[in-house]
């Protein structure tokens, strides 16, 4: 089960190590490697992931697949990761860690959800509303919903707008359950 609060522990130590040496952006690219390698291969996942396989053959086994192709701070934090039995959460703790990185560059995430496809001027339109309040650069996703029936929902950070018509409807009944009738 997720543990937000090991993710953001194991990815506030990376990323300080990572920010103190400069190579924010090469560690956050071969997490990043290591997850997509780790979802194409369900068999290495679950080794890596087992707690019946030694700590030893795991550690030997990362050697063989990644050695030298990540960095050294990689490696070894994927070593510290194994040896503290954490290495199932390691996708939170990357996504984790992009968030971090993320804020070092000035960019925030937002996804928007909608009915269907949005037209490419709408998006960009949005993206530019965020962006100027925030004041930071927006990295937009796109999500689609057909149960809102219409309207748009907006996560941006940790802030949810909900301007779907389904939670306007959820409104109206809440209105209406609270109205005492005679």
């Amino acid at each position: 089960m997720p543990d937000p609060g090991i993710a953001r522990r194991y990815a506030g130590a990376v990323f300080a190590t990572a920010t103190d040496r400069g190579i924010v952006d090469e560690v956050e690219g071969d997490l990043q490697s290591i997850v997509e390698l780790l979802g194409a291969d369900r068999a290495l996942r679950a080794f890596m992931s087992s707690p019946q396989v030694l700590e030893e053959h795991r550690r030997t086994m990362l050697d063989k697949v990644l050695g030298e192709r990540v960095d050294k701070l990689v490696f070894h934090f994927l070593l510290l990761l194994i040896r503290k039995k954490r290495f199932d959460h390691l996708d939170e703790i990357v996504e984790a860690f992009g968030t971090l990185a993320d804020e070092h560059r000035g960019v925030v995430r937002a996804s928007v959800t909608t009915v269907m496809e949005l037209p490419a001027a709408m998006r960009d339109r949005l993206q530019q509303r965020l962006a100027a309040s925030t004041g930071k650069q927006v990295t937009l996703e796109c999500l689609i919903d057909p149960t809102l029936i219409g309207g748009a929902k907006v996560v941006l950070g940790d802030q949810l707008l909900d301007g779907s018509v389904s939670r306007a409807l959820e409104r109206l009944r809440e209105e209406l359950a609270a109205v005492s009738v005679i």
